[in-house]
């Protein structure tokens, strides 16, 4: 993630660099009229990075994403429900 866009980096050198192969959603992609529509948080110490969204239904929705997997939380207003772990 750079500038909270979401792209695909690959090391050729054992992970010494890791250049862009390719922007996959740039921050504009979400905002709408200038709304924002999700949130890209990212923790160094616990090495995640955690998309946060709302849809019509007014819940707050996440991915987070870690080195051990990805996870789809959904708050449901009082605490976080896992709706899958991968």
């Amino acid at each position: 993630m750079i500038n909270d866009d979401i792209a695909l980096f690959k090391s050729h050198d054992g992970g010494a660099t890791w250049p862009e192969v390719k922007t996959l959603l740039t921050n504009a992609d979400f905002r709408t009229s200038g709304v924002k529509l999700a949130e890209i948080f990212y923790d160094p110490l616990a090495s995640s990075a955690v998309i946060k969204w709302t849809l019509s239904d007014n819940l707050i929705y996440q991915m987070v994403i870690t080195d051990q997997g990805l996870r789809y939380d959904r708050w449901n207003g009082l605490t976080w429900e896992n709706m899958w772990t991968k």
